[in-house]
């Protein structure tokens, strides 16, 4: 019973984590929202440690300050109106690394198929509970019609259910920290169809994309890095 509240809890993280990073979208843009999003790999490399108890990585510390130095830049190449969106994007990144590496503490003792059930069973509760408030408070008509169904399916069951029961696999192998890496081409393609099917460049400046190009660039020499200060036994895997 104590695990179930546990992967509840995790679910609800879950649901405000996607909350945030749409509202990210809807109040900045998909830009916005992937390279805040990046920002979570540094954000585990904090939490990870504290968390599961495990010691600090100099390497991930390392490309934490880059990530930072870098986020400075994204936040002055962005508009004022969108610094909303900023914020959300960053809270939603904070949820993630949260829920992910709260996972891998509790992913030794579960199964990760009845973590991945209920965890999203409880974040669909949670979010329909407030669906009607937002009904309410919006006036929005959001009824799906004729293909829209078949869409949501595939973005519910093939995007997110089944993606999120890979993840919680692979946390039985590697650290949450190198997962995120390898998360982090999300961003990069992301970033790059936002450019070209949402005309996202329009509205950001040559300072936002040189520190999305900083933070991709830190998050993705972490393999390299780590395999050899493994091999010089500088710090652990």
């Amino acid at each position: 019973m104590e695990q179930t509240l546990k992967y509840t809890g995790i679910g609800v993280l879950v649901a405000v984590h996607w909350l945030t990073f749409f509202g990210s979208i809807k109040y900045a843009n998909a830009s916005v929202a992937l390279i805040t999003y990046a920002t979570a790999a540094f954000m585990i490399s904090i939490l990870e440690p504290l968390i599961l108890r495990t010691q600090i990585s100099k390497i991930e510390v390392c490309l934490g300050v880059v990530i930072i130095v870098a986020m400075a830049m994204v936040v002055q190449g962005i508009d004022l109106s969108m610094r909303l969106g900023l914020i959300l994007g960053l809270i939603s990144a904070f949820l993630s690394a949260l829920f992910g590496v709260i996972n891998k503490k509790l992913v030794t003792d579960g199964d990760p198929l009845v973590i991945t059930t209920l965890e999203m069973l409880s974040a669909s509760l949670f979010l329909s509970v407030l669906l009607p408030i937002w009904l309410w408070q919006t006036q929005d008509q959001i009824m799906p019609v004729a293909w829209d169904w078949v869409y949501l399916s595939i973005l519910a069951f093939g995007c997110t259910s089944f993606a999120f029961l890979i993840s919680i696999r692979t946390l039985q192998y590697i650290s949450v920290f190198a997962q995120s890496v390898v998360m982090n081409l999300e961003p990069i393609y992301g970033i790059i169809l936002a450019v070209i099917i949402l005309g996202d460049h329009k509205d950001l400046t040559a300072g936002f994309y040189l520190g999305a190009f900083i933070i991709m660039c830190s998050v993705l020499t972490y393999p390299y890095l780590k395999r050899k200060l493994i091999r010089t036994s500088e710090i652990p895997y």
